[in-house]
């Protein structure tokens, strides 16, 4: 209802009830936002036991040996979405040879949408604060073997 008034994300409060009075505006919790992301990362150990939590509210996921299991990185994205929308999390993915590349394409959003072959990590980040998917440790040291 908000979005059919024009409002859009990162506007100021004052500017949304301007546009749409109805609007119910809630403060950020931090604390239940970290839950939910530990949540997420939590679920997505089905695909992969390399899952790890990265800055900007997102999980990485390494699921360069999950394709074949899961069907190819069409099905697996398809699977980790549905996965992030049951927890309540609006997902926004992205797949690249390396999670640094995954996390950057997830963080600039639907319109930057690429897909590499082969294209072990994924990264899932929430509409507003929440998911990614990597290997454990840093993810600026994740990079593709051979």
């Amino acid at each position: 209802m908000a979005a059919r008034a024009g409002v859009r994300l990162g506007m100021r409060r004052g500017g949304v009830l301007t546009m749409a009075p109805q609007t119910l505006i809630f403060d950020r919790a931090p604390q239940r936002e970290a839950e939910g992301l530990r949540r997420a990362a939590t679920a997505l150990l089905q695909f992969s036991p390399n899952v790890v939590e990265a800055e900007e509210a997102c999980v990485l996921v390494d699921v360069s040996a999950s394709l074949r299991l899961f069907g190819g990185i069409r099905k697996l994205v398809r699977h980790v979405r549905a996965t992030a929308r049951a927890l309540g999390v609006t997902p926004v993915t992205g797949c690249a040879p390396t999670a640094q590349g995954a996390w950057l394409l997830a963080r600039a959003g639907p319109p930057a949408v690429l897909w590499l072959a082969p294209a072990p990590c994924i990264a899932t980040r929430a509409h507003r604060g929440g998911l990614v998917g990597g290997r454990p440790g840093d993810p600026r040291l994740l990079r593709r073997r051979g």
